[in-house]
């Protein structure tokens, strides 16, 4: 289609052209300057475009040398920096050596390393210059192909060269810019390459320096090391390690709260008050106690298990320590300290283990005084508590026995008062029940004689519930009465009981039987009196002192005690104001195991004497306090008090009983005596009614019976008259009439039997049966209560009722019976009247 399209173009196009100006000169002249002016102006371009393309390339070249002079600079700057970097690692090698034997190996190699990461650092900052004047020769010849494209879009927009003169043109710029890129690289490359080569010599160089350092370092490290060592032997490490006064004061402080624990158990022992002392408190503080002991025991274990361990960790440590320096020393290898020991190991055993195991044997010892002296203290300790608890023990075994004894005194008075008014209540409610049910008995009765034998019955019901009365305040006074001598004996022999624990004795009140032959009677002279005993309106008398009852119940450690008597004892300080356990008891500065210091490792603790015999003096006065609240609590009782409420009360009885056989004769018989009466008129009211209804019945089913005969007789002469007239007939139609006649006759005559047989039916069926619906409806007003019908009254009319309703069906079945015998007849005298007519 194009070839077709440019091929009508020629045809069409003319063969030459005419010019005008070839005529006209002026025309011509006009013409020649245009187009001198139009290749002017192209020319102008053309160089404008040039002149801009050199003046873009020389300021892309001022720019690349100003970036490449800025990398070298830096680049010279990194170098400066990391020869600065390395003499300051080298430093405390090389010139300032007085600590360099503090410092350790993994110090002075690490100088090395750190001198390898300022090498590898130094060439990375190489590559980093290397690419960087690669990426900037790179830029540049990106820069410079997007100036020569502009270029040549310029110069052939200029059209002033030819489009080959402008690819030479093009090439050559091209072949310029390559030239300079390629010398650029080379020099780069040179560059680079001395670069390296130089940090490669001063690497050699630095690792040459900390040689020396270290050799240096080796024989300063070997002096520093013993130093070091002979340091940690005099220093509190191994003479008084902390962590071993730590160690002795957590036992110091466990024996403390061990002993706080136990003297508050104790202290719980004596305070608590004996109404509040039980077996199950004692086992309860035994408990405690017992887990007090292996809590302790766990827990002095685990601080003897410490303290060995640590004996162990010591030993370990000093025996690492040894093995550390002789491993340092020899790695150190510097013969030169050794002397003249021709090993480490001797070295070693001549000048630092003679001290060391000093001081390790002074620790062993100081461990096992302590162990021994804590075993010892527990020892005493857990004897003196156990024997409080087998002492409070028994006074709490005598204190329960006390309150169930109390409790059971209590409860056998309250109970016989309980029992005896529980019987008389019982009885008070069974009589109740017996004047209940005769009063349910009267309510109940339906005719007259019952009614007059219940009131009977009840008036000698009430006679014998006014003697029970009086009975039942007979026994009570008698329980009241002897209320306060039982008290007193209670009381007695509760003090008995817990004298023979308190070291106490009461005075017999009635003389003493004579003692077995041999046996010395107990003497009751010179034994002083104890006061709180009076309290119980007793005389009780002191057979052992407090002191003395503290050596009876504490056995072991009154023979302690004894044994220790030859030598002087210490004189115990007086417990503080307020306190209840005792203080610590100070043994001899020998005994007690000490640091290296002098300081004392433990303290001494026990319970004092002479709080204990305090404490039982005490205790005795708390049994003898509560055995006095208790004869308080038991004597509260107001018993004349209560024995005038006892006859208070049978007073009211009896005089609220005498009203009984009134409110029987009132309240009881008379209102029931009336309603039978009532009921019973009620009743035969309804019976004749009944039979009034049932009368007309029978009077109106005998007149049924007459009308059905009446009418069979009107229905027999009426035909009879029809039979007579009936030879009159002389034609067919007259003999029709008269049969016309004769049938209905006969049908009124059917009709009215119908209308008799049904009233019959009626009275056979409906009528009995209204009766006994009214049967029925009086039952049901029977038992509804509103008119008050008892349920024996309802059984006895039910009976009645029953009767009458069997009298009237059997007067229904009569009654249809004798319709049925009325009914069968019927067809019978109808058809045989018919059937006296002669056939039409």
């Amino acid at each position: 289609a194009q070839q077709g399209f440019v091929s009508d173009l020629r045809r069409d196009a003319a063969d030459h052209v005419v010019r005008d100006d070839v005529s006209k000169p002026a025309l011509r002249e006009q013409r020649l300057g245009r187009q001198a002016d139009f290749l002017a102006s192209r020319q102008a371009r053309h160089e404008s475009a040039v002149d801009g393309y050199e003046r873009d390339m020389d300021q892309l070249a001022e720019e690349c040398q100003a970036r490449t002079q800025e990398a070298s600079e830096q680049m010279k700057a990194r170098v400066d920096e990391a020869v600065a970097r390395v003499d300051e690692l080298l430093d405390p090698l090389e010139n300032t050596t007085d600590r360099l034997g503090e410092k350790s190996e993994e110090e002075v190699r690490g100088v090395l390393t750190a001198i390898e990461d300022v090498t590898e650092r130094r060439r990375q900052n190489i590559s980093d210059f290397t690419a960087e004047l690669a990426e900037i020769d790179r830029q540049r010849k990106e820069r410079t192909t997007k100036l020569l494209e502009g270029l040549a879009q310029s110069l052939s927009s200029a059209a002033h060269m030819v489009p080959g003169d402008i690819e030479r043109l093009i090439e050559d710029k091209t072949l310029d810019l390559d030239s300079v890129l390629l010398e650029n690289q080379k020099a780069v490359k040179v560059l680079s390459t001395k670069l390296l080569v130089q940090t490669l010599e001063s690497s050699k160089a630095n690792k040459l320096r900390w040689h020396k350092g270290l050799l240096l370092w080796k024989q300063k490290r070997h002096v520093h090391s013993i130093s070091l060592v002979m340091q940690r032997v005099h220093s509190p490490e191994f003479e008084q390690p902390p962590e071993l006064v730590g160690l002795l004061d957590a036992v110091r402080e466990q024996q403390q709260a061990v002993f706080d624990g136990r003297s508050a158990l104790a202290r719980t022992f004596f305070e608590t008050p004996l109404k509040s002392l039980t077996v199950s408190t004692v086992r309860t503080w035994e408990e405690q106690n017992t887990s007090l002991n292996d809590k302790t025991q766990d827990a002095f274990d685990r601080h003897f298990d410490e303290l060995k361990a640590f004996r162990g960790r010591l030993h370990e440590s000093a025996d690492q320590m040894l093995e550390v320096l002789a491993k340092e020393l020899e790695a150190h290898d510097a013969r030169a300290e050794w002397g003249e020991h021709a090993s480490i190991a001797e070295l070693i055993d001549a000048t630092i283990r003679p001290p060391l195991q000093e001081r390790m044997d002074a620790i062993k010892d100081l461990i096992a005084g302590v162990v021994a002296a804590v075993s010892k203290q527990e020892e005493a300790q857990h004897q003196s508590v156990t024997q409080l608890l087998a002492f409070f023990l028994k006074i709490a075994t005598k204190a329960d026995n006390l309150r169930k004894r109390l409790e059971a005194f209590e409860s056998d008075y309250a109970g016989e008062i309980d029992d005896c008014v529980s019987d008389f209540d019982e009885d008070c409610a069974k009589n109740e029940q017996t004047m209940k049910a005769f009063k349910e008995k009267i309510e109940d009765a339906a005719h007259y004689e019952v009614l007059d034998e219940m009131k009977q019955q009840a008036f000698d019901q009430l006679n014998c519930m006014e003697q029970h009365y009086r009975e039942h305040s007979s026994n009570l006074l008698n329980i009241h009465t002897r209320y306060p001598e039982r008290v007193s004996a209670f009381i007695r022999e509760q003090a008995s009981s817990f004298c023979q624990d308190l070291g106490l004795v009461l005075e017999p009140t009635e003389p003493p039987p004579e003692p077995a032959e041999g046996v010395e009677p107990e003497s009751f002279e010179g034994l002083e009196e104890y006061e709180q005993g009076a309290a119980l309106g007793l005389k009780v008398l002191q057979k052992l002192s407090p002191a003395q009852l503290r050596d009876l119940v504490l056995v072991d450690e009154s023979a302690a005690s004894a044994e220790e008597a030859a030598e002087p004892p210490a004189a115990p300080a007086p417990p503080a104001e307020g306190e209840g356990d005792g203080e610590e008891d100070k043994q001899p500065a020998e005994d007690v195991p000490q640091l290296r210091d002098g300081t004392a490792v433990l303290a001494m603790l026990a319970f004092e004497p002479d709080w204990l015999e305090e404490r039982f003096g005490a205790a005795r006065g708390t049994v003898f306090s509560q055995l006095a609240d208790d004869r308080e609590y038991l004597s509260r009782l107001d018993i004349s008090g209560t024995c005038e409420e006892v006859r208070r009360q049978l007073d009211q009885r009896l005089r609220r009983h005498t009203n009984r056989k009134g409110e029987v004769q009132v309240e009881w018989y008379v209102p029931r005596y009336t309603a039978v009466s009532k009921h019973k008129d009620k009743f035969e009211r309804h019976l004749v009614d009944v039979a009034k209804k049932s009368q007309a019945h029978d009077a109106e089913m005998a007149d049924l019976a007459q009308q059905m005969e009446d009418a069979e007789k009107t229905y027999q002469e009426r035909l009879a008259s029809l039979q007579q007239k009936l030879g009159e007939a002389e034609t067919l139609p007259m003999l029709t009439a008269f049969e016309r006649q004769a049938g209905e006759v006969a049908s009124a005559f059917a009709a009215e039997c119908q209308r008799i047989t049904a009233r019959m039916l009626s009275l056979a069926t409906k009528a009995p049966q209204e009766l006994q619906k009214v049967n029925e409806a009086f039952l049901a007003m029977c038992r509804r209560g509103e008119e008050g019908y008892s349920q024996t009254e309802i059984s006895f009319y039910g009976k009645e009722v029953e009767e009458l309703n069997s009298a009237l069906e059997k007067k229904a079945q009569d009654r249809a019976a004798k319709r049925e015998e009325f009914e069968a007849e019927l067809e019978t005298k109808r058809a045989g009247a018919l059937g006296a007519l002669p056939e039409g």
